[in-house]
């Protein structure tokens, strides 16, 4: 039979076999932990820099717009181009016509 001295001496070792186990698992999801967080970083820095890319072709659109409009109000010969200039989201009317588009 083991001794009490035995017994516990087996008990302690099994707890630092545990222990191990159980820090290499900690620091397994660490690294893990930190690689995610690196992979989201990464992919919020390219959200970012899609969203302004997009930004700035929503503010060019809106400037060729504006000039469209600045030309059809301002020089109503641009009718006479037979160009059709209407898109989904405006809506022209040229008082030279009538049309709604030209």
């Amino acid at each position: 039979m083991a001794t009490i001295e035995e017994q516990h001496a087996a008990q302690v070792e099994g707890m630092k076999r545990e222990i191990a186990a159980l820090t290499s698992d900690l620091h397994q999801r660490n690294l893990s932990i930190a690689s995610i967080s690196d992979k989201a970083a990464t992919a919020e820095r390219h959200l970012r820099d899609q969203n302004e890319a997009l930004e700035r072709r929503r503010a060019e659109v809106q400037v060729i717009c504006t000039i469209v409009t600045l030309m059809l109000f301002t020089d109503m010969n641009i009718c006479d181009l037979s160009l059709d200039l209407s898109f989904p989201f405006m809506c022209f009317w040229c008082p030279k016509c009538g049309e709604s588009s030209c």
